[in-house]
């Protein structure tokens, strides 16, 4: 099995379970990867998700990870917290940019 997670340092707990989940064909209906900033959570989905795309047998082809890093594929629902302002949905990033002054922590809508 080709394995998609070389980009990603010192998770080899988490990196053996989900290429064990995939080899063994005992995937979750759901995953969801928590942790503190920086610690790679959107890097390993995304890693994972590859690997999941993947034949388990040879690399993803640039066009689909191309649509997984711009998180526009239609067998994928990503989930993350935003805030509301003004009518409009912000995720915590584009809220820092836009300097939103946050009074509540943010919502996960669907």
């Amino acid at each position: 099995m080709v394995t998609s997670f070389t980009s990603i340092i010192g998770q080899n707990q988490a990196i053996e379970l989900l290429t064990q989940a995939v080899a063994r064909q005992r995937i979750a209906p759901a995953y969801l990867f928590v942790g503190t900033p920086g610690i790679g959570r959107g890097l390993t989905a995304q890693c994972f998700i590859e690997l999941l795309f993947s034949n388990n047998h040879s690399p993803a082809n640039p066009s689909l990870k191309n649509r997984i890093h711009k998180r526009n594929h239609p067998d994928l629902l990503w989930v993350e917290p935003t805030y509301l302002h003004q009518g409009k949905l912000l995720s915590a990033k584009e809220a820092t940019e836009a300097g939103v002054k946050r009074k509540s922590p943010p919502q996960i809508r669907l």
